[in-house]
């Protein structure tokens, strides 16, 4: 299966909170999809202004 690819901006959860919930996700996807895979990536607030960028011209 090829890769998917997602950008995703978050507010309302300290970076702790989100830390956890993107972990119990994760995690409930490893155990439902056999060969399921995940690399998650976080960033300073300066490189997502410019993936923004990117993404908007």
């Amino acid at each position: 299966m090829e890769r998917q690819y997602f950008y995703i901006s978050m507010t309302g959860l300290n970076e702790d909170e989100i830390q956890e919930e993107l972990g119990e996700f994760l995690n409930g996807l490893v155990t439902k999809h056999k060969g399921f895979g995940a690399t998650v990536l976080g960033m300073t607030k300066e490189a997502a202004e410019k993936v923004e960028k990117m993404l908007n011209e």
